[in-house]
């Protein structure tokens, strides 16, 4: 495993926190204005990371992990990840942003990964994890949805707010939130895509009690996604 070269990623049209990868500061409002600096671009082995624990993304796919892997071992890692200082633990370094290509590069043997490592609160780390995890295109609905969740409980922001900060409308947001009230069976059978959004946007809507009688009748109709 070998590292090409440090590509910055291109201008996101999804939120002005993609700054945070092309300067210095971040200059958008946020609940905790503190700049966000970076100390250095440095190679860090795999040993001394850990993945954070207020990343709300919780579903990777194995078949993409696995093709990325292949694609580190064939061209290297292009693009750095994002860390910061771990204060806690026996890892020295926490990933921000990331850990589809640490998971990848554990699957390829790298012995190191290349790293932006930056100064940064727990409220920034959590909307830049946010904002990193919309650009993929394979996030879950519900990591979505946690991530939001994640942003205005303990981030203080409003669905209005969240809205403009990742450039979707309001109803969007409120949809996202409302799989939240899934119960427990119905979250898992989304998860492991044993039904569409449809069906648990539609199940969310049910009180919990109405939820678990209603489960059964989606593997018997052919809702749209």
């Amino acid at each position: 495993c070998f590292f090409l070269m440090i590509r910055r990623p291109p201008r996101s049209t999804l939120f002005p926190y993609t700054t945070l990868f092309r300067s210095e500061f971040m200059t958008t409002a946020t609940v905790e204005p503190m700049p966000v600096t970076t100390k250095e671009y440095r190679q860090i082995p795999l040993e001394e990371l850990t993945e954070s624990t207020i990343n709300p993304r919780r579903t990777f796919d194995s078949a993409g992990l696995t093709d990325l892997a292949e694609s580190i071992n064939q061209f290297g890692i292009l693009e750095p990840i994002l860390v910061r200082n771990n204060s806690s633990g026996k890892c020295n370094f926490e990933i921000i942003a990331g850990a589809r290509r640490f998971r990848a590069a554990q699957q390829a043997e790298c012995p190191t990964i290349p790293a932006r490592v930056c100064v940064m609160s727990d409220n920034q780390a959590r909307e830049v994890q946010v904002i990193e995890n919309l650009q993929r295109e394979d996030l879950h609905p519900l990591d979505e949805a946690m991530g939001y969740q994640a942003l205005r409980e303990r981030n203080g922001h409003s669905v209005k707010s969240i809205a403009g900060r990742v450039g979707k409308s309001e109803s969007y947001v409120e949809r996202r939130l409302k799989l939240l009230d899934l119960i427990e069976p119905v979250q898992k059978a989304f998860l492991g895509d044993k039904i569409h959004a449809g069906h648990a946007l539609a199940l969310a809507r049910l009180q919990p009690a109405d939820q678990k009688p209603a489960f059964r009748p989606c593997f018997d109709e052919r809702w749209p996604p």
